[in-house]
């Protein structure tokens, strides 16, 4: 999946250190995904929640927004959109050079 190679790719490309709470970040970034591919929504945004928590990432940001917007709540789903575009401009613009 492109997100997951994301999260890995934004500190790895460029070569600088993973931050604090990287691990724990992914970790539980995968978990969300797996639960999201098993249609369990609610355990999946508690995961991507937790992944935010421990490591600022565009990437759970993304994959929350997406459940957010499934379920109709629009304005969350934009501020983590939002916030997802911000943290991809400071940290690498991975997303952005995906998109060319």
């Amino acid at each position: 999946m492109k997100e997951t190679i994301v999260f890995k790719r934004i500190f790895e490309r460029q070569g600088k250190a993973k931050p604090p709470g990287y691990d724990e970040g992914w970790k539980f970034f995968e978990l969300g995904k797996a639960a999201a591919g098993r249609f369990e929504c609610d355990k999946a945004l508690e995961y991507f929640a937790k992944s935010i928590a421990a490591c600022k990432n565009p990437s759970p940001y993304m994959d929350r927004a997406a459940i957010l917007i499934k379920r109709l709540r629009y304005h969350e789903a934009l501020q983590d959109l939002l916030e997802a575009q911000k943290l991809d401009r400071a940290q690498s613009r991975e997303f952005v050079e995906d998109l060319r």
